[in-house]
C-alpha cells in the first residue's frame, strides 16, 4: 500500500511539471508503483556531460591567433595583452583565422535580407556593408560549428552559403567567392574535419579544424608549444577548444590531390576503396600551418550543481562520460560540484596494456594500501577520492585488466569518476554495456 500511495507524491510534486507551448501544465505520470523503491536502490549514475550537465548551447568566448589571445565582447574582439579593440579585417592573421572559421564546416545558410546582398553585389564588388547586419539563419548538425560560424558573422566575416559547390563569404570590405572541391568529414576516430577550397584566383586552400590531440601532430609550422599552453588555460576555464590550421596548395598540388581522391573513390571493392581514400586524405592533411585555437563555452544547466551535491551526499557514485580533454572535463566537474577542492584526484594513464595495468595497481595502492596485494578493503576507502580515466585506457582496462579495474572502481568505490576523451561509441558502450562490472547487486542509472 505504501508504494501505491508514494506514487501519488511524485504526481503531486510541483517541481515535476512541464509547461507546454499552449500553456498547459503537464505533471509526472507514474506507471509503476515500484519506482520509488527502485530509485532508492541506485548506487551509480552514469551521465554524459554535453546536453545533460550543460545546456548544449555553445557561445564563442575567446580565441588564440598566432599565440595572441583575443576575447569576444558583444560584437567586438579585444586583444587581451593590450585591451585593444579590433575587427578581423584590421589584421591579416586575424582575418585569415576568421575566414577559416566561416569556411571549415558543413553549416547551411538561409539569407533573409536579399536586398542588402543585391546592393553589395553591385558595382566593383567593394562594399562597406557590415556583415553583422545581415539576417542569416544558420542550420548545423553540431552546436560547436554553429557557434563558430555565428561568431565569425558577428565579427565581420559572414558565411552566406551558396549553390552547389559555390559558396560566398561577406566581409566588411568585399565579397569572397570559393568553390568547395572536397569535404573530409569529421569522424570520432579522426576527430578533425578538413575542406579543400579554390578561391577566385584559382588558388587552392586546405583548412583543417579539430581536437588538438589529432591535429597538432600534423603541424610543421606555427607556435605549437605556446598553443598547447593556451589550450590548457582555456580548458581550465571550462571552455571547449578546437585547433584551426591551413595548408596552401599550388595549382598542381591541388589538382593532383583531387585526382587521387576521385580515383580512390572509384575503386569498386569497398575495403580497398575505404583504405585508398584514407591514404589520400592523409596526404592532404599533412604539413599544416597552425593558425590558432577557438574557445567555446557550454553553460551548466540550472540547478545542476545543487543536484550533484545532493546525489553525492546520498552516497551515489557519479561517473561523467565526455569527449572533452581532461582539463575541460575537470573544470566543468568542479563547477558542477561533481567534486570539490577537498577531493583527492588519481589519474590513470598509459599507452600500452602493461603501463595501464601498472597505473591501475598504483591507484589501488594509493587509495586503499594493501588492496593491490589482496588485503581486505577498508569500508568507505573511496570516500573523498576521484579518478580520471581517458577513453583509450578504459577500453584496454576492460579487455586486459578487468579484475583489478573492478577492484578499483567497484570495490574501493571512488566517489567520483571522470571518463574523458571518449568517442561516442565508447560512451554508448560504457552505459549500455555496464555489464563488465559483473556484480548483479549494483543498480545503475544512465543518462543518454
Amino acid at each position: 500500500m505504501h508504494r501505491f500511495i508514494s506514487a501519488f507524491f511524485i504526481s503531486w510534486d510541483e517541481k515535476f511539471n512541464f509547461t507546454s507551448v499552449d500553456g498547459e501544465h503537464l505533471y509526472a505520470k507514474v506507471n509503476c508503483s515500484d519506482i520509488n523503491d527502485e530509485l532508492g536502490q541506485i548506487n551509480y549514475v552514469l551521465s554524459d556531460k554535453t546536453g545533460t550537465l550543460t545546456e548544449n548551447e555553445m557561445n564563442f568566448k575567446a580565441c588564440s591567433i598566432s599565440g595572441i589571445i583575443f576575447r569576444k565582447q558583444e560584437k567586438t574582439l579585444i586583444r587581451e595583452d593590450s585591451n585593444q579593440e579590433l575587427m578581423p579585417h584590421h589584421d591579416p592573421a586575424v582575418y585569415q583565422f576568421f575566414l577559416a572559421m566561416s569556411l571549415c564546416h558543413t553549416v547551411e545558410a538561409k539569407i533573409e535580407k536579399r536586398s542588402i546582398l543585391e546592393r553589395s553585389n553591385q558595382g566593383s564588388g567593394e562594399t562597406t556593408l557590415s556583415p553583422s547586419s545581415l539576417e542569416i539563419e544558420y542550420t548545423a548538425s553540431s552546436p560547436d560549428e554553429l557557434a563558430l560560424v555565428e561568431a565569425a558573422k558577428q565579427l565581420g566575416v559572414a558565411y552566406l552559403g551558396g549553390e552547389g559547390k559555390h559558396v560566398r563569404v561577406q566581409t566588411c570590405t568585399k565579397m569572397r567567392n570559393f568553390i568547395v572541391e572536397e569535404v573530409i568529414e569529421f569522424t570520432s576516430a579522426r576527430k578533425r574535419q578538413s575542406i579543400i577550397l579554390k578561391d577566385e584566383n584559382g588558388n587552392f586552400l586546405l583548412l583543417t579544424k579539430g581536437a588538438e590531440s589529432h591535429v597538432l601532430p600534423l603541424v610543421n609550422k606555427g607556435s605549437i608549444e605556446s598553443i598547447r599552453k593556451q589550450i590548457v588555460t582555456f580548458s581550465m576555464q571550462g571552455y571547449r577548444t578546437l585547433v584551426l590550421c591551413k595548408r596552401l596548395l599550388s595549382k598542381e598540388q591541388g589538382e593532383l590531390l583531387l585526382t587521387q581522391i576521385r580515383n580512390a573513390k572509384s575503386i569498386v571493392n569497398n575495403n580497398e576503396r575505404i583504405s585508398a581514400v584514407e591514404d589520400v586524405y592523409q596526404k592532404c592533411e599533412m604539413d599544416l600551418e597552425l593558425m590558432g585555437i577557438t574557445a567555446v563555452e557550454d553553460k551548466l544547466q540550472d540547478d545542476v550543481a545543487q543536484t550533484m551535491e545532493n546525489l553525492r551526499q546520498a552516497g551515489i557514485i557519479i561517473w561523467i562520460l565526455t569527449g572533452d580533454n581532461e582539463e575541460t572535463a575537470v573544470a566543468v566537474s568542479r563547477m558542477a560540484r561533481h567534486f570539490d577542492e577537498k577531493t583527492r584526484i588519481v589519474r590513470i594513464g598509459g599507452e600500452n596494456t602493461d603501463e595501464i595495468g601498472h597505473e591501475i595497481t598504483q591507484a589501488i595502492k594509493t587509495i586503499s594500501p594493501g588492496a593491490e596485494l589482496g588485503a581486505p578493503i577498508r569500508q568507505n576507502s573511496g570516500r573523498g577520492w576521484g579518478v580520471i580515466i581517458p577513453g583509450h585506457v578504459i577500453s584496454m582496462a576492460i579487455r586486459d585488466h578487468k579484475k583489478i579495474f573492478e577492484i578499483l572502481l567497484l570495490k574501493i568505490k571512488p566517489e567520483c569518476v571522470i571518463c574523458c576523451r571518449m568517442a561516442p561509441i565508447q560512451k554508448a558502450e560504457g552505459m549500455a554495456r555496464f555489464s563488465f562490472i559483473n556484480v548483479a547487486y549494483l543498480k545503475t542509472l544512465s543518462s543518454p
